[in-house]
């Protein structure tokens, strides 16, 4: 379970930061964004092309999303002693050289070309999952193409968001919608893989007025609204839902699989990260939300 906790940590982070949600709008309104430069190399990440999409919002401020691959391998993995003395196993960490073109002077506007290079760049020096990318209305997606099985030898990767799912139309909470998805995407999967919704305030996030720390029922309340899907892709069914918030939300798929009988992936849902630079010079990393609040004419 190494490899999910530690990378959903910026999304707690988010949590954290939740209950200042008053300040934070402010920040997004009345800071300077500071765009951060594009590393030339990816080095020693468990989930490097996660950190790519990470990344790659900050620097241009548009959705790219990310799914972990479920894996199998035996050389995806390797082996550390945990704080209690047990040896478990972690996603093997890889680095790799960026491509010359992965800079925002040269490349100003992100596209499906630019990420696709650095996934090209990715394959060609390191023995890892195989991704792809695609493009929607919503932003740009990485997904996973290719896996190694038992054997080592690559094979067509298993997607939750490519399953085709229906959702009964119901008046539900925004975390009920995303529960609702799972559910459905569960109920698609071969037996003992299970996709989990981890969407911490993400009622929040939809709200056209921001909740208090602590929302009251009535508040909950104001923040359902009717949605449901048919014979669409997952992915498809969060994009749809996804353009009823207002916030511009994004997603990380992320698996801990390395007992692919029992594989424990969670569907992460959270704001962009924005870098700005306060009075002072002073640079920090703080959550976008609230950015398509709809204006009164």
């Amino acid at each position: 379970m190494m490899a999910v906790v530690v990378r959903i940590m910026p999304f707690l982070t988010m949590i954290l930061l939740y209950g200042y949600m008053d300040q934070v709008v402010v920040q997004a309104q009345t800071k300077q964004a500071a765009i951060p430069d594009i590393p030339k190399k990816i080095a020693d990440e468990h989930t490097p092309m996660e950190y790519v999409a990470r990344m790659m919002e900050q620097v241009y401020l548009r959705p790219v999303t990310y799914e972990d691959p479920i894996m199998s391998w035996i050389d995806d993995f390797q082996q550390i002693q945990n704080s209690r003395g047990e040896i478990i196993k972690i996603k093997k960490r890889r680095s790799f050289e960026m491509p010359g073109e992965a800079n925002r002077l040269k490349t100003p506007t992100i596209s499906v070309e630019l990420l696709q290079r650095i996934v090209d760049a990715y394959h060609e020096q390191t023995d890892g999952p195989r991704f792809k990318i695609e493009s929607s209305r919503w932003g740009l997606h990485i997904i996973p193409d290719q896996v190694r099985n038992d054997q080592g030898q690559y094979t067509k990767a298993i997607t939750f968001l490519d399953r085709s799912i229906s959702v009964p139309v119901e008046n539900r909470t925004p975390s009920g919608h995303f529960e609702a998805i799972c559910e459905a995407i569960n109920h698609s999967m071969v037996a003992g893989i299970k996709l989990h919704s981890f969407t911490p305030y993400v009622d929040g996030y939809f709200s056209q007025v921001p909740l208090s720390r602590m929302p009251s029922d009535e508040e909950m309340m104001q923040t359902e609204f009717s949605w449901g899907t048919e014979g669409s892709t997952a992915r498809d069914a969060l994009i749809n839902l996804f353009e009823q918030s207002a916030t511009t939300l994004t997603w990380r798929l992320l698996c801990d699989s390395h007992n692919l009988s029992q594989p424990l992936c969670a569907l992460n849902i959270g704001p962009m990260e924005v870098n700005y630079t306060e009075t002072g010079g002073r640079t920090y990393e703080s959550p976008l939300f609230h950015d398509r609040i709809k204006k009164n004419d």
